[in-house]
């Protein structure tokens, strides 16, 4: 079993919230909801991108 590369990982609280997360971290953020399958994505290592 593979171990997830390290992530950053921000919750926001509400839209507001959300949309200044992006800002603040610019090209590099992402938006993921659920996240049910995205813990044994990273584990095979096909997603490495940084999650918000």
């Amino acid at each position: 079993m593979q171990v997830p590369a390290p992530f950053e990982y921000a919750k926001a609280t509400s839209v507001d919230h959300a949309l200044a997360l992006l800002a603040q971290h610019g090209e590099d953020a992402r938006v993921i909801a659920g996240g049910h399958s995205l813990l044994p994505m990273r584990k095979l290592r096909l997603r490495t991108d940084m999650a918000l």
